[in-house]
């Protein structure tokens, strides 16, 4: 897990399922960015991401089952 994506999984942690425009100012991370690395952990199945029911362009990010276990591992290993 890089930084830039155990950023993205705590913020996910703490927040649960947000905008992906809010969680990359959440992780202080510009649209481009947190958009490549939500991919990249979605690939992975640790995320999830689905249309917004009230504007259909914009995708709320969420944890899978896997990605909060992958994430209290990681956390507790940091700790």
């Amino acid at each position: 897990v890089t930084t830039m994506q155990f950023a993205v999984l705590a913020r996910l942690a703490e927040l649960g399922p947000v905008s992906q425009n809010r969680l990359g100012r959440a992780t202080a991370m510009g649209a481009a960015t947190v958009k490549g690395v939500v991919g990249r952990l979605q690939r992975q199945g640790l995320v999830t991401t689905v249309p917004d029911i009230d504007d259909r362009r914009r995708l709320t990010v969420a944890l899978t089952e896997d990605g909060a276990a992958l994430f209290a591992r990681v956390r507790e290993a940091a700790l």
